[in-house]
């Protein structure tokens, strides 16, 4: 009988709960419509903007909030970023946990999409930047190894910048592996080894890996 009473109470609570909560979640929601989500970051160059990207789900065992995080430019809050939108499990049984957080691969994506399409991604080396002690230098000299041709147009040892930058031609592309408890990033690349042939003057082409 006791059981019985027990089971018949938590059987009522939990479905008082449960009809409660998409009210509850709908005032939320109107509450929240006033107040600013979107976080700017990098000298108000990006921000992320957040939102639901389904209707919240509430069981008995669970209330769960699918909630989009977007990195889009803040002169452009309207890019869509070209990538699926992942189907994300809202609850996992088999942990006991009380709060589970699922974390997409789209939100990365869509940040290092945003700065790829604006250029961002990309940096330059000049030889003041490499150790002393680096076998490598930045000079046609030491690049002799894999660009003769350099040596050959400049006999004497000029400074060389590196120019690395995303390929301006394909998209970078994040996924997140649970297998491997991390992220794998695949983001085509290109380095251009350009001479400096005087103090002063620009560097000119050279050549470039990919």
């Amino acid at each position: 009988l006791t059981k019985v009473f027990k089971d018949k109470v938590i059987g009522e609570i939990s479905d008082a709960v449960k009809s409660a909560m998409p009210d509850a979640i709908d005032q939320l929601s109107k509450t929240l419509d006033g107040v600013a989500l979107d976080i700017p970051f990098t000298n108000d160059f990006a921000e992320i903007r957040f939102e639901l990207s389904a209707a919240p789900d509430v069981e008995a065992e669970y209330v769960s909030v699918p909630v989009l995080g977007t990195v889009v430019p803040v002169a452009n809050p309207g890019q869509v970023a070209p990538y699926p939108i992942p189907q994300i499990p809202s609850y996992d049984s088999t942990e006991d946990s009380y709060v589970q957080v699922f974390l997409s691969d789209f939100t990365m994506n869509s940040a290092l999409y945003t700065f790829w399409a604006a250029e961002r991604i990309k940096r330059t080396v000049m030889p003041s930047d490499i150790p002393a002690t680096f076998p490598l230098q930045l000079n046609t000299s030491s690049l002799a190894v894999v660009a003769p041709g350099l040596t050959a147009k400049y006999p004497t040892a000029v400074p060389v910048e590196l120019f690395a930058q995303a390929d301006p031609l394909s998209k970078p592309d994040v996924k997140i592996t649970a297998a491997d408890n991390g992220a794998v990033v695949q983001m085509p690349s290109l380095l251009s080894f350009r001479p400096i042939p005087a103090a002063g003057q620009p560097a000119v082409d050279g050549f470039t890996l990919s």
